[in-house]
């Protein structure tokens, strides 16, 4: 029954991002026969639908109860998307970056990092230094050491505010966030809205039987639910961000590239984290607590590549460092 729920699984993740597609595709040639601005268009439902693969499945594994695949989830999308997908991206074409990206868009992306982090072991930095070495002698990776609440979704959705009023004044001064109205389908409004229909009925079921047949198998090979999360169900709702990145790197389009993937873990923190909060309170464990390390840094990481390194580049060297850092990070998760 195993190889079963394996296929459940892969059929739910392919269900999910067809659907998210779908979605994207209605929404948008309804809103172009409404007229409204492609500014718009790409930074509310373009943005919404490459994120809602993870918004879908992080909800419905909070719904279910799994919150642990729901944190693994965000954390394990974000890890894949900077060192495997920009890494890929950097290999196929040195990627050229501009101030805005090195100097707003991944600081941005290191305060969602960082904002996680910290409000995971809050309880801990408002608490005695006796409580803090605690935490850090703890031999249990599933000791709960914090809790995510519906106060901290707020704060995050209020970040994800102000990065929308940047991303729309970007937007309106250049061509940041913009999608060209020939990439805009011009569908009959029947046909959109079947699109619309069928990508959120899609979304739905291939959610639920995405986490459905994570926590089977989880349970069958007796694997914590955020290892899940963190590898198979990261990965595959990363699909859209890998393709769309490879795409705009073989073009040598740096900008759409890179501006991809630091909108992508923007948007997976503070809107994605934010609205699932909204839904349930997730738990934090010890080994939670290593994987937004991970992150951080990775995070912190980039930005030295981008300052440092090779000033406002991702050099091809790097790229392969990066791939390197996921190979292990995966390994290290396996073992």
């Amino acid at each position: 029954m195993i190889f079963l729920e394996f296929g459940l699984l892969i059929l739910g993740l392919v269900i999910l991002v067809k659907g998210a597609d779908w979605l994207v595709d209605g929404a948008s040639s309804i809103a172009k026969i409404f007229k409204v601005p492609s500014i718009l268009i790409g930074l509310t439902i373009v943005s919404f639908g490459t994120s809602a693969p993870e918004l879908l499945t992080s909800i419905t594994a909070v719904i279910q109860g799994s919150s642990d695949i729901a944190l693994g989830n965000i954390i394990g999308s974000n890890i894949t998307n900077i060192l495997l997908i920009l890494g890929v991206a950097a290999i196929i074409n040195p990627l050229n970056l501009k101030d805005n990206t090195v100097w707003k868009e991944i600081p941005l992306a290191v305060l969602a990092a960082v904002l996680l982090f910290l409000f995971s072991v809050r309880d801990y930095l408002i608490g005695s230094l006796a409580e803090i070495k605690d935490l850090f002698q703890s031999t249990n990776p599933e000791t709960q050491v914090g809790l995510l609440d519906r106060a901290d979704g707020i704060t995050l959705l209020l970040f994800f505010a102000i990065f929308m009023y940047y991303a729309f004044s970007l937007a309106k001064k250049g061509t940041e966030g913009k999608v060209a109205e020939d990439d805009i389908a011009s569908l009959p409004m029947w046909k959109a809205g079947f699109l619309v229909i069928a990508g959120a009925v899609g979304l739905g079921l291939g959610s639920n039987l995405l986490i459905d047949n994570a926590i089977k198998i989880a349970q069958f090979f007796e694997i914590s639910e955020s290892l899940i999360g963190l590898t198979i169900i990261a990965f595959g709702t990363s699909v859209p961000e890998l393709a769309a990145t490879i795409a705009a790197a073989t073009k040598k389009e740096a900008d759409l590239a890179v501006g991809n993937i630091i909108g992508s873990n923007i948007f997976n923190i503070f809107f994605v984290l934010g609205s699932t909060l909204l839904v349930g309170n997730i738990p934090v464990t010890f080994d939670s607590i290593g994987d937004m390390l991970v992150l951080l840094l990775v995070t912190l990481m980039l930005f030295v590549a981008a300052f440092i390194f090779s000033y406002k580049k991702i050099s091809r060297t790097e790229g392969y460092a990066m791939l390197t850092g996921y190979m292990f990070y995966f390994l290290y998760l396996l073992l």
